[in-house]
């Protein structure tokens, strides 16, 4: 990085014209990342060891925007991690990466192509590209992101503090609901202090269903679980806490439909920030951002990500609905369409008919409240619009094999079915 020394070095106390185009070249030599420039949103520098048209930065480029601070860093949804810097002083954005610990393998090849929408052909010169990307260790591309920051804003940030501004930024983005919008359901009444198994039991299983309004309010409402003592030092305990709390949260990820390589690949990502921060209130940050982004991801499963955005959306309405009075004609009438068209639509990309995907929904739904509440079967067939309990039990038995009572009674058997 002396070339960033001496920019600066020239007139110290002044301010000095950055060349961006040596910037770019050499920052993108010496690391062997992809390094791109811009102003106003037109690309004007680009350094890349392989070239690769698409963009591959267009797996982020959405999210820039909506993340304050001068510099930070962004995560795909295949654990390519991204550096972004803003001038303060010309108004450029820099772009650094791709970049992950480890080379993509095939499958994830094939899933950042399925993003970027490319084609077969493009789909080899991408594993090309990635064949020819270095790999760092997440501190290490941190560390570059904070240099480069220093140089281009007399900013100084420590890694720490790029990971706690990720974690609060994707907080601040998700937790923006009010009370009013939440669902009575969601917990058992407080009866005195909160039972720590029923609080875990209660949360794996937001995770599990990829229940993101629940998790949120789960959020809200920090509930407090107390764990019992693993580490002599106090910053250790809340890491090593925090890291059971990432291989259950992957598990119960991984019951909801998540695959079991892509769980504990961002498990040990996870891992690796928590080691990375020396605040408890920064670990406790953390720990709610990996509960979110596993539910996320999971939800994101459920919805089908290769669905179409209209019919992604007519899904989520239906999930965030779903202990509402739900009818195709009110669906459509919600989203200003004809009936006709929008059963035609959604059986035409899911297979299956809007009818039915609200009943799998509340089956679903059903069995998690049955494992982890204390509500009654009759409670939990009003909840869910059911005409009445008998009602409740037809279905649930046609559904599932087995009735209600059987499931509350034998939970685990059941889950293995």
């Amino acid at each position: 990085m002396v070339f960033l020394y001496y920019l600066n070095k020239k007139n110290r106390g002044d301010f000095v014209q950055i060349d961006y185009n040596y910037l770019t070249d050499g920052l993108g030599s010496l690391s062997g990342l992809e390094t791109q420039i811009y102003r106003k949103g037109k690309r004007i520098a680009h350094y890349a060891p392989v070239h690769f048209e698409p963009n591959i930065s267009g797996l982020i480029t959405n999210e820039i925007d909506t993340i304050k601070g001068n510099a930070y860093f962004l995560e795909s949804e295949t654990l390519l991690m991204f550096g972004v810097i803003h001038s303060l002083s010309d108004h450029i954005t820099l772009i650094i990466g791709p970049c992950a610990q480890v080379r993509p393998n095939i499958r994830t090849i094939q899933a950042i192509s399925k993003s970027l929408g490319t084609s077969l052909t493009e789909r080899k010169k991408l594993q090309t590209y990635f064949e020819f990307m270095v790999p760092y260790p997440f501190e290490t591309f941190l560390s570059i992101l904070c240099f480069v920051n220093y140089f281009i804003n007399k900013e100084k940030l420590s890694i720490s503090d790029l990971i706690i501004n990720h974690s609060k930024n994707r907080l601040n983005e998700n937790i923006h609901f009010t009370h009013h919008q939440i669902r009575d359901d969601l917990f058992i009444p407080d009866e005195g202090p909160r039972n720590s198994y029923i609080t875990e039991k209660n949360m794996l299983s937001y995770v599990r269903t990829g229940n993101m309004p629940a998790v949120k309010y789960f959020i809200s409402q920090s509930p407090a679980c107390k764990a019992g003592k693993i580490a002599d030092n106090h910053l250790r305990q809340y890491k090593n806490t925090f890291i059971c709390a990432a291989t259950i949260i992957s598990r119960a990820a991984i019951e909801g439909g998540m695959s079991a390589e892509a769980a504990f690949t961002l498990s040990d990502q996870y891992i690796k920030k928590v080691e990375l921060l020396q605040s408890c209130n920064d670990i406790a940050a953390l720990h709610m951002d990996i509960l979110l982004e596993y539910t996320k991801r999971v939800a994101d499963i459920s919805s089908g990500r290769e669905y179409s955005s209209f019919v992604k959306e007519v899904i989520r309405y239906i999930q965030e609905n779903i202990t509402k009075t739900l009818t195709t004609a009110k669906i459509a009438e919600r989203f200003g369409l004809n009936r006709s068209h929008l059963c035609e639509c959604f059986h035409k990309e899911t297979g299956r008919t809007i009818g039915e995907f609200i009943t799998d929904l509340r089956i679903k739904e059903a069995k998690r409240l049955l494992t982890t509440s204390d509500l009654s079967i009759a409670q939990i067939s009003n909840l869910l619009g059911f005409s009445s309990q008998s009602h409740f039990s037809r279905v649930f038995k046609k559904e599932t094999n087995h009735t209600p009572l059987e499931l509350r009674r034998f939970p685990l058997q059941d889950r293995e079915k």
